[in-house]
């Protein structure tokens, strides 16, 4: 059904009829104009205009004209979204400020009514939120109004604006907070003796909704062009304006120019004609001349644009402010790391908009920093132009003015992001193509200048590749650094580590033991050296042959399912620059394996990532390889990096348990040619143990203690793993004995220590165990290589802290330490939960409520519904329990606590046995051993004295 919406005021620009049409009973209007549905006066009340409407009849929001005269205060207070239009953002300024800022969504130009509803239903849930975050905020609001007003009437009022900056502040408006602080900076810079600079607007980013302005270059190829401006005109943002250079067009492209003046969407449309071609440089900087937006795109006209693709663009120019200066896009043709694999067809453009909103949801909020960008999507400051000037005319028809420009921008001190989320679709050079240049020849006689102009060792980084339409690649740190991974059907892993690390090495190495999808196109698209190699079950053989093809002096190794962040990146890049300086070593890093459970788990692996690329060093054993005994013998030093790698491929418990089956049968064949080796023995019980198999894994990890050498870096897991296998059999004495054993050794071991505290928890020995607790919170160890959980000396340390405060009647320290673990671990479950027990225990109702609008964020469905059906049963509120409940078993059918909670319910209110026997009943068909819920059935038949009752018996015992 057609949304429903209440349109006016009926007068202005609205009187002719905008939007176009309507539906029967999908629109009404409203105003104090004689067609108006509605006659309705400025000072009316929402509770009134409602008793008004047709019986039966709701709009779903409402539409305004933004340039009407007066707009009744009763817009703004009724309960509904309110989506504001304007002719054009030229005028927006002469509007007043408060209106713009008080929408939920604007729409500027002149949109007819399909346009409205198809823009009002793509993005209804965001309109929706901004609604209930505007309502929300009214005291805020009323505050905001009143300060603005003040300003409208004394611009100058200096107090009025900071007062205006902290109340926008408070309200969480983002945007109006940046619109503030760019009318304080322009207003200071017209009278700065009147409006001096103050940090908080002279520092602020710019709004993300100003003017942009859409630059592109054609030259013939009528086609390219008509596909590219097309799509602009589907896909972009309001406002923004396009400019337009025609470098000498024979075909129809001039009277297609001439016909954008007319369409819809852009504010301005400029068209530049030049009689002959001028080349790219010279024509960007023609139409960059006349470009009155604070962003500049540079969009070759070979490209298609997608859904958001300025708004992305243009939040990456203001994340950082100011120190991001370009934002490029990513693409299905440049060089690494902007290209990227197509899941598309690239010759049809078939499922393009779907692949390109599949990957802004998946990169939602991922960018990295890089070298260089490309010009066939760019985004410039005008600020950055303002300091280095535009394009350099000196590279003619184009290439390597981009990067050239890119050179600049740095050079200044700004950064280039890539907007991994910001896809658009490159055809590639069919400009140059259809003008018969040469690229090849292009390419050698620009990137001549390019050195000429930055000297031999700056041009040193790039290689020329005119494969990729990209003009150059970075050739990387030097000295070269060959990243070497191996791979087997990894297509959908292999890409997005490549485009965090390619653009940081020499050369990428791809070994592959025997794919059948398509990781091979994906390495390519990195320039990958792609190599074949049959699996013989034996990871260091496919490792050692990855290094036999690397050409750099140090080898780095990843996954395909690790990752690395922004930061990370950075850390990476500066360690590979210092390690000329550095002489030979390895270099230790952190893994960082997250597990995917509700309570935050993570291990963090020490690995030697990085190494020299030296005959004598190579992998050994056949599965957990490992290359630092390699580097021991050769004598070179382990050095311990900052640098993390986010691994994620043990996340998915399914794939976890293949790749545990997988390893226990190559680490049989190791065993059958290595029977006593400590490494061995030390991972096979590692393996069981993690399979449940806990009576197999405690004689093959005490076999690997013994001929383990003391300084050996598996001895302290080896110790942990022992005392977690006896804790399992429920052996705690002696538990606790090997505890103290390895503690003896290692006393201050994160591992040790916590399961030593959860031994002493379970003998009754609380006040040892918080002991142990603190311990692990204050004590550090040196540098040495580990697989721990860093939750451990964290929040897991002090969550066990609060369980014990609780259990010995200190609520208040209980409470104390879960809200520090919620502060630092927002996500972490086990401490909502406490606080939800301690907030019930206590009756404290609002906290209870409190916790639970927390929980609602949670991945469990199920936890605040729980939490708040048991506050409602603490007060006897059974009906609004029971209804919490069964919605929850209705979104989780197969969760087994809001059925026990229930059960609870009804066996509490004791007015339906019948009810709480089906309840009971549902349980055990989830969970047949539920001892709890076995018993409370048996009482519950026992004492029914139905026809049921004589087969209590029975029943319970077919559960059994």
């Amino acid at each position: 059904m057609a949304r429903r919406y209440l349109h006016g005021p009926v007068r202005g620009s609205f009187a002719g009829g905008r939007p176009s049409a309507r539906g029967p009973g999908e629109r009404l209007t409203f105003g104090d104009a004689p067609s108006a549905d509605l006659i309705v006066g400025a000072d009316a009340a929402w509770p009134s205009v409602e008793t008004r409407l047709p019986e039966g009849w709701r709009p779903d929001f409402l539409l305004i004209d933004l340039a009407a005269g007066e707009i009744p205060e009763w817009v703004w207070s009724a309960p509904l979204p309110v989506v504001g239009m304007a002719l054009s953002a030229v005028r927006a300024p002469s509007v007043s400020r408060r209106r713009w800022d008080r929408c939920d969504r604007i729409l500027v130009g002149p949109a007819g009514e399909d346009e409205v509803l198809a823009t009002v239903d793509r993005e209804w849930a965001e309109i929706v939120a901004r609604s209930a975050r505007r309502r929300a905020g009214g005291e805020h609001a009323a505050a905001v109004e009143r300060l603005e007003r003040a300003l409208d009437d004394d611009p100058f009022d200096l107090d009025a604006a900071r007062a205006l900056d902290e109340a926008l502040a408070r309200s969480g408006e983002r945007v109006q907070r940046r619109r503030l602080a760019h009318d304080r900076r322009r207003l200071s810079a017209a009278a700065p003796d009147l409006v001096p600079a103050e940090p908080w607007f002279a520092d602020a980013p710019p709004p993300e909704d100003e003017l942009a302005s859409i630059v592109i270059l054609c030259c013939d190829q009528i086609e390219d062009t008509r596909g590219c401006v097309e799509s602009v005109l589907r896909w972009t943002r309001r406002p923004y304006e396009l400019l337009l250079v025609d470098n000498g067009s024979t075909d129809d492209t001039p009277r297609y120019l001439d016909e954008l003046r007319d369409r819809p969407g852009p504010d301005r449309v400029v068209v530049i004609r030049n009689a002959v071609n001028v080349g790219f440089p010279a024509g960007c900087n023609q139409a960059i001349a006349r470009a009155r937006g604070s962003s500049i795109v540079l969009l070759n006209n070979d490209t298609v644009a997608t859904e958001g693709w300025l708004d992305g663009l243009v939040a990456w120019s203001t994340r950082d402010w100011p120190t991001v200066g370009l934002v490029g896009a990513v693409t299905n043709r440049a060089a690494a790391p902007q290209r990227v694999e197509a899941g598309y067809d690239e010759s049809t453009l078939a499922g393009l908009d779907d692949f390109a909103a599949r990957r802004r949801r998946e990169y939602a909020g991922k960018c990295v920093s890089v070298e260089r960008l490309t010009g066939f999507c760019l985004l410039i400051r005008r600020e950055v132009l303002d300091r280095i000037g535009g394009l350099d005319e000196r590279f003619g028809p184009g290439f390597f003015d981009d990067d050239d420009l890119c050179v600049r921008a740095r050079e200044a001190g700004f950064r280039l992001v890539l907007a991994l989320d910001v896809f658009v679709h490159h055809h590639g050079s069919r400009t140059f193509a259809g003008l018969g240049i040469d690229v090849r020849r292009q390419l050698a006689a620009n990137f001549a200048v390019f050195r000429e102009k930055w000297g031999p060792e700056r041009s040193a980084g790039y290689r020329l590749d005119a494969g990729t339409t990209g003009g150059a690649s970075p050739a990387g740190p030097r000295p070269a650094v060959s990243l070497c991974m191996i791979v087997r059907d990894e297509e959908a892993n292999l890409g997005a580590c490549l485009t965090t690390a390619a653009d940081l090495v020499g050369e990428v190495v791809v070994v592959d033991t025997g794919s059948r999808d398509r990781t091979r196109e994906v390495a390519a698209r990195f320039g990958a050296r792609f190599f074949e190699f049959p699996w013989i079950d034996d990871f260091a053989a496919a490792r050692n042959e990855s290094i036999r093809h690397a050409n750099g002096e140090w080898i780095l190794w990843l996954d395909a399912d690790d990752r690395l962040d922004e930061e990370n990146r950075g850390r990476l890049r500066s360690l590979l620059a210092a390690l000329e300086r550095g002489g030979p070593a390895a270099y230790a890093m952190k893994c960082l394996c997250p597990s995917g459970a509700d309570d935050g788990s993570a291990t963090v692996v020490d690995h030697i990532r990085l190494f020299r690329n030296d005959p004598k060093i190579r992998w050994t054993y056949r599965v957990h390889e490992q290359i630092l005994p390699a580097i021991r013998r050769a004598g070179d030093p382990v050095r311990w990096s900052d640098v993390t790698i986010r691994h994620v491929g043990y996340i998915d418990p399914t794939l976890r348990r293949a790749k545990l089956e997988r390893d226990v049968r190559l680490l049989h064949a190791e065993a059958a040619e290595n029977p006593d080796d400590p490494f061995v023995l030390f991972n096979l019980g590692s393996v069981y143990l993690e399979l449940e198999r806990t009576a197999e894994a405690l004689p093959l990890l005490s076999r690997s203690l013994e001929r383990s050498h003391p300084g050996d870096s598996i001895v302290r897991k080896l110790h942990a793993l022992i005392v977690q296998g006896l804790r399992r059999l429920g052996r705690s004495d002696e538990a606790l004995a090997a505890c103290r054993s390895g503690r003896a050794v290692y006393p201050d071991d994160a591992e040790l220590l916590f399961q030593e505290a959860l031994i002493l928890r379970g003998l009754g020995r609380a006040a040892e165990a918080e002991v142990c607790l603190y311990r692990l919170l204050e004590a550090r160890e040196a540098d040495h290589f580990a697989s721990v959980d860093p939750g451990l000396r964290g929040h897991k340390a002090r969550h066990n802290l609060a369980v014990i405060c609780q259990e010995q009647g200190r609520p208040a320290e209980a409470e104390a330490h879960w809200r520090a673990v919620v502060a630092g671990q927002p996500g972490f479950l086990p401490a909502w939960r406490g606080l939800g027990e301690l907030y019930l225990s206590q009756s404290r109702w609002d906290m209870v409520e409190s916790t639970a609008a927390r929980l609602d964020a949670s991945t469990d469905p199920t936890e605040a519904p729980v939490l708040r059906a048991r506050a409602a049963m603490a007060r006897k509120h059974f009906a609004e329990a029971r209804a919490r409940l069964e919605a929850a078993i209705a979104a989780a059918p197969l969760a087994i606590r809001p059925r026990v909670v229930l059960s609870h319910a009804l066996l509490q209110e004791d007015r339906e046995p019948l009810a709480a026997e089906r309840a009971l009943r549902d349980v055990l068909a989830l969970d047949p051993l539920n001892a709890e819920a076995r018993h409370n059935l048996s009482v519950l038949l026992a004492r029914s004295g139905s026809a049921i009752a004589g087969h209590a018996t029975s029943e319970v015992d077919k559960m059994r």
